[in-house]
């Protein structure tokens, strides 16, 4: 059979319930049908006689009672001999439609009535007028009515009760149909639906079957074969499934010894690096590492122990490159992680690629550590030397501070003019060397955590107005514009002193490097669950090989007059860092530069 027909057969019992259902509902409509006729033409009809036959008594009464009051013949309506023909053949009708018991006697005693009050009505039609005639009819006539009525009365009750029993009964009828109908659905649909349901997954387990064969070659088991026998569609496809599964298998066995060789070349060549190599997937599980990534655990490399800063590393390395970003490379030693060994801890950069399969799709990503533990120490030894020196510098500059300050104004004596100017400028270097010794130390300070930030809600205009009035007269004096934007709905999580130090950093830069009649722009907005701030000028930019580095300590791009001492963007560095965000700038020479960072809103859903 096709797997049409079987569709078709499996479909079959339901079409099949709702025959016997139709037929049921048929018969229980003709039944009850019948019934209700069976009432009609039974006693409708005495009843209809016996309203007539009153009807026609009454008139009769009525003719009477003229004559007897001397009524003339013109004032009769109706003849009594035609009144007379109508009420016995009336009478005839129903003796002949006699359906009930006791009809036939009541019938019989109504003839009897019926006959004496005729001839009474023909006595008193012969009688003229009078006293006596009127004496006759309310002697005679009227009581021989009343007892024709009386029996009319009684055979009209006799099948009036025969027909509301018989309707009784019909209606017990029809509950009885309903319930005998309800039932035959419910068994009928019950019958079908179970055999609905045998037939179906009777049909579907060579579905079954075939399907959990798939799953199984999906999982890489190739001895699986589905059996199946027969000719409809199903079993054709299976058949070719059992053929294509035998072909793989065929082919793993005479390929597999070829890839284990490739795996283990490929295995051998990682090892053979000096930097630890380790390859994921796209779902950041370890597949393989190399023996210098083995050797950071002792004997194995275990992820589940890598510490939180590791692990925070390889996520951001996944999302670069599974985002379709190609190759990672480290901008500087600050993107160093610490991982912990037998022999200490040790510092590497992380660098990632991705791997592709043949169609290029990205299905894993390699991550090469590059050790920079030396360079690492020695950046912390220079960082630890440059801030004794600057500490070691603070109570001499102090001192000669003091000093040009006490000749500056005379106090020690009078002065030349030529000797005032040279101090000038002693004074103003002093303070240039003031402030570079200042920030070293609060840059080492930074770096090292000694000073906390303390975050707390705070709305970022009220820090971008505090700032921009501070360069204010700075502004003006270089006739360059300054202006703020930013919602009153912005509101940051920020220690609001470490910031006012970042806005006012960037903020001295802009206004640095901007040309005379030029603007600066602070701005301040709502940015992927946080706040983003930006400081725009329209300098002459920054060239992209200088971007990268422009953050490092005592870095200066060659080139641009006019610079500072190089510590102010790597002081706004680490504050942001400090704070859990992120600094960058935007920049393309001749068009100005867009330095920005990021801080934790206060409010993350309507940053969002």
């Amino acid at each position: 059979m096709t797997l049409r027909g079987k569709l078709l057969a499996a479909q079959m019992p339901l079409g099949i319930a709702l025959a016997i259902i139709s037929l049921v509902s048929t018969f229980s409509l003709v039944r009850l049908g019948e019934k209700s006729e069976r009432i009609l033409s039974e006693n409708y009809r005495s009843v209809l006689a016996a309203q007539r036959m009153d009807e026609s008594l009454e008139r009769l009464d009525d003719v009477a009672v003229k004559i007897v009051f001397g009524a003339p013949l013109s004032e009769v309506d109706e003849p009594s001999s035609k009144l007379i023909k109508d009420f016995e053949d009336e009478l005839t009708a129903a003796e002949s439609n006699i359906t009930e018991p006791g009809e036939r006697e009541t019938l019989a005693r109504l003839w009897t009535d019926w006959l004496e009050a005729a001839g009474r009505f023909e006595v008193l039609g012969k009688t003229p007028p009078s006293a006596q005639s009127r004496v006759y009819y309310d002697s005679e006539v009227s009581p021989a009515v009343a007892r024709v009525k009386a029996g009319i009365t009684n055979l009209l009750d006799l099948n009036q009760d025969a027909m509301v029993r018989k309707s009784d009964r019909a209606a017990e009828l029809s509950k009885n149909l309903q319930k005998f109908v309800l039932a035959c659905w419910i068994l009928s649909v019950a019958s079908a639906l179970t055999l609905v349901w045998h037939m179906t997954r009777r049909f579907l387990r060579p579905f079954q079957i075939l399907q959990q064969a798939v799953r199984n070659v999906g999982e890489g088991d190739l001895e699986v074969r589905t059996s199946l026998k027969g000719q409809d569609e199903v079993a054709v496809l299976a058949r070719d499934f059992d053929a294509m599964a035998e072909r793989l298998s065929q082919y793993r066995k005479s390929s597999l010894g070829e890839l284990l060789r490739a795996q283990q070349a490929a295995q051998a060549a990682i090892d053979s690096l000096p930097e630890p190599v380790l390859i994921f997937g796209t779902d950041g599980e370890l597949m393989s590492c190399n023996l210098a990534a083995d050797s950071l655990g002792g004997k194995e490399f275990d992820l589940k122990k890598a510490d939180k800063q590791f692990l925070a590393a390889i996520d951001m390395l996944k999302k670069h490159v599974t985002g379709g970003k190609g190759v990672y490379s480290p901008k500087g030693l600050d993107e160093t992680i610490r991982v912990a060994s037998h022999s200490g801890d040790r510092y590497f950069l992380p660098s990632a690629s991705p791997l592709r399969d043949e169609e290029g799709a990205t299905i894993g990503f390699t991550v090469v550590l590059q050790d920079v533990t030396r360079f690492k120490r020695f950046d912390e030894l220079k960082d630890d030397m440059v801030s004794t020196v600057a500490h070691e510098f603070r109570t001499p500059l102090t001192s000669l501070r003091m000093a040009i300050h006490i000749c500056l104004e005379q106090i020690a004596g009078p002065l030349t003019e030529k000797q005032a100017d040279m101090l000038t400028a002693a004074r103003e270097e002093c303070e240039r060397l003031q402030t570079l010794v200042d920030d070293l130390l609060d840059l080492s300070r930074l770096q090292k955590g000694i000073t906390p930030t303390s975050p707390e809600p705070v709305p970022a205009a009220s820090l971008m107005t505090r700032a921009i009035a501070r360069h204010r007269e700075d502004a003006k004096a270089g006739e360059i514009g300054l202006r703020a934007e930013a919602g009153d709905d912005v509101t940051v999580l920020a220690d609001p002193d470490r910031i006012a130090t970042v806005l006012d950093n960037l903020i001295a830069n802009a206004l640095r490097y901007s040309p005379r009649g030029g603007s600066v722009s602070v701005r301040a907005f709502a940015w992927e669950g946080k706040v983003k701030f930006e400081v725009e000028d329209n300098g002459p930019g920054i060239p992209p090989e200088h971007q990268n580095r422009i953050f490092d300590k005592l870095y200066q791009v060659p080139g641009i007059e006019g610079g500072a001492s190089g510590l102010g963007l790597s002081i706004v560095r680490e504050i942001v860092l400090a704070h859990g965000g992120e600094v960058g700038v935007r920049s393309e020479p001749g068009f100005g530069s867009v330095f920005w960072f990021t801080l934790n809103s206060a409010n993350p859903a309507a940053s969002a």
